[in-house]
């Protein structure tokens, strides 16, 4: 039997019993194993698996999960999405992240990754994950903001912003501080 559509969404979002993928990606970010987009794809793609298992993979309504799957959006278009998570052969979710511990990652960014998700969305669910490295109370901030700003984008019904406190798991500003500046640190793209 198949895992239903509702508790891989849940899982998804972070509304699971184990606290689901946001916690897993916590985790990794706060162990300095997530730096890049590529590297939250990575992890997402790994954990996303693991909470699939191998059990029933060869049944039709098996869960998988595809990185930068092609969607025809229309006859000459598509697009690729970050991650597409498909039950037998049809497109159930769609994910599109956005790595911004660390990096110059603006309100504008993520809006742009929002809108990119709902118009190929069609009638398929839709999840918006963003790490954030601020505070709580900025992070929530930003967070009503996206909102606010996309709360008339066509099919924002289907979607579900997620934000991935990375900042808001350090109950101390002054860890928060330091895991930043060794995150920064070890995440240089060169050597010295």
């Amino acid at each position: 039997m198949s895992i239903h559509t509702e508790a891989v969404k849940n899982w998804l979002i972070g509304e699971y019993s184990d606290g689901g993928l946001p916690d897993k990606l916590i985790e990794e970010c706060r162990q300095f194993h997530i730096f890049t987009e590529e590297d939250l794809q990575f992890s997402s793609y790994y954990h996303i698996r693991k909470f699939f298992a191998t059990d029933h993979v060869d049944k039709e309504d098996y869960w998988r999960v595809f990185n930068k799957k092609y969607l025809k959006t229309s006859e000459k278009r598509g697009k690729y999405p970050d991650l597409t998570l498909r039950r037998g052969g049809n497109s159930v979710i769609l994910v599109e992240l956005k790595q911004a511990v660390g990096r110059d990652v603006t309100a504008g960014d993520i809006i742009a990754d929002v809108e990119k998700l709902t118009r190929i969305g069609g009638d398929r669910d839709l999840i918006a994950l963003y790490t954030c490295a601020l505070s709580d109370e900025e992070g929530r901030e930003r967070e009503r903001y996206i909102r606010k700003e996309t709360e008339g984008v066509a099919n924002m019904g289907k979607l579900h912003l997620v934000r991935v406190s990375v900042g808001a798991s350090f109950e101390d500003i002054a860890y928060l501080d330091g895991f930043l500046e060794r995150h920064k640190e070890l995440g240089r793209r060169s050597d010295r």
